[in-house]
């Protein structure tokens, strides 16, 4: 039974009242019954134990079988939209069809409208333009950067903040008295903003005319559209999490990406990030690990490593003489503290960075616009493929951040 034409229908139900209602509720009750048998069921047994309840109601009167023939119309459209399996309608000839739509048009209206037309003539229904490109290139939105994703998305731009000192009583929450006649206190804690700047972040490349001929002449058109864009989004994401990690250290001044807030190269605590050195000069151990994730103040913990040093730390013998053997990275992960281990091996590149833990639901992702372009470039014989977020981030969380480097 298809989940989503049973959500539909009790849409559908949840509108209705009287005779049309007791219907709805008896189609809904009757295929909740059928999804919970083990049995299969075709769209015909549907349709069947819809027309069965439908003729009980019409023997009641005319007014009645009307109204009920209305409700089941309905129903049946519901059935209909969500039992076509509409990914069958999408062939490799399709795929193509839609791909060269894409790039054979300058302007983004004029290839919206020749995607729909491709649709139309393959019979695909009830898709909007996003979702016949996405079927036809089969991208997948939790492909990327995973930790860029797991970040804080949020709509907004600016957050107010402040440090409480728990020992001061004009800083912290007090009792009203409701015989008094004085008025309640305000607060003498001066709160900060913080604004999120955004900009835009992309990746753009640029394909032969001739190339995309020959992908054209294999069949193999929406493939590679797929793995271009794909590509694209990819990039983006991997460049604004070294961004928050360590910096661009890469990119030319004037196009590195600044617009995230840097954890890495911090060298002195802050409100947000405690930086803390090992106890033994250039030799990091568990324990400083451990030192660097209770440093964080905040429920999830993720610690962030080059591969080399993991290595060091989970390499462990039984005994002087002993045979080396490694311990999981599970177990490094429980006896450190955090929730996950991030192997990110660029922190070598910065010159007395060890470490990083974080916890990613205090670092905050304020994005305004996404851009994914496909246009052509007629004096070159080439076609562009540009992928753009408008976006930058900041730390939230008070004490979420921290920094494990030598002094």
């Amino acid at each position: 039974m298809n989940k989503k034409f049973l959500t539909g229908l009790k849409a559908i139900q949840n509108t209705l009242s009287g005779n049309a209602r007791e219907f709805a509720d008896e189609v809904v009750k009757a295929f909740e019954a059928l999804e919970a048998d083990t049995a299969e069921h075709d769209v015909t047994a549907l349709k069947d134990e819809i027309d069965k309840i439908a003729a009980k109601f019409a023997e009641q009167d005319q007014a009645v079988a009307e109204k009920i023939a209305k409700v089941r119309e309905s129903i049946m459209s519901e059935l209909r939209k969500n039992t076509v399996d509409v990914k069958s309608r999408f062939t490799q000839e399709v795929k193509n069809a839609i791909a060269n739509a894409l790039m054979s048009k300058k302007y983004k209206e004029d290839a919206i409208e020749a995607v729909m037309e491709v649709a139309k003539r393959n019979d695909i229904a009830g898709l909007t333009f996003p979702e016949i490109v996405d079927y036809a290139l089969e991208l997948k939105i939790d492909e990327g950067d995973f930790f860029f994703e797991a970040l804080r998305k949020v709509k907004r731009n600016k957050f107010f903040y402040g440090e409480l000192d728990h020992t001061v009583p004009e800083q912290i929450a007090k009792q009203w008295d409701k015989g008094s006649v004085t008025e309640k206190e305000v607060q003498s804690l001066a709160l900060n903003g913080k604004k999120i700047s955004t900009d835009y972040i992309y990746k753009r490349q640029r394909l032969a005319q001739a190339d995309l001929d020959a992908a054209e002449v294999a069949g193999a058109y929406g493939d590679l559209q797929r793995d271009l864009r794909q590509e694209l989004r990819t990039m983006v994401e991997v460049g604004a999490t070294r961004a928050i990690l360590i910096g661009d250290t890469v990119n030319p001044e004037g196009q590195n990406i600044t617009t995230f807030e840097t954890i890495g190269t911090k060298t002195a605590t802050d409100m947000f990030t405690t930086v803390i050195n090992p106890e033994i000069a250039a030799t990091v151990t568990l324990i400083d690990l451990a030192r660097l994730a209770d440093a964080v103040k905040t429920e999830r913990k993720w610690l962030v490593i080059p591969s080399s040093l993991l290595l060091q730390i989970r390499t462990f013998q039984y005994g002087q003489g002993g045979t080396e053997t490694l311990k999981t990275i599970q177990e490094i992960a429980d006896a450190i503290g955090v929730e996950r281990i991030i192997k990110k091996d660029y922190l070598a590149n910065i010159s007395g960075l060890h470490a990083i833990v974080l916890d990613p639901d205090e670092y905050w992702v304020h994005e305004v616009k996404t851009l994914d372009l496909v246009y052509p470039e007629y004096q070159k014989n080439a076609i562009n493929f540009q992928y753009e977020r408008n976006m930058g981030g900041a730390i939230h969380g008070i004490q979420s951040t921290a920094v494990l480097r030598e002094a």
